[in-house]
């Protein structure tokens, strides 16, 4: 039998569910580790919410967006804006 073994430190556990369920429940008990819930999580270059809005997405990707147009600006020489 092969035997998984958690590490707490790395692992989040994102609910899916009502406001209700989500709001209460903070922790998890898994095997012999304690697993804190999340209220988003980051996968493949999604940022995925617990009520799946994708808000915390949207405002990633603004965020990154903006940081990218503000880093150009030092690369175009000022005579050309």
């Amino acid at each position: 039998m092969f035997m998984v073994r958690i590490n707490a430190s790395k692992t989040n556990i994102l609910w899916l569910g009502s406001r209700y369920i989500i709001d209460n429940l903070h922790e998890v008990k898994v095997v012999s580790s304690t697993i804190t819930t999340v209220a988003s999580a980051w996968n493949l270059g999604v940022v995925i919410d617990s009520r799946l809005t994708m808000s915390d997405h949207v405002a990633a990707v603004c965020r990154t967006g903006y940081y990218r147009l503000d880093c150009a600006v030092f690369y175009v020489p000022s005579n050309t804006v």
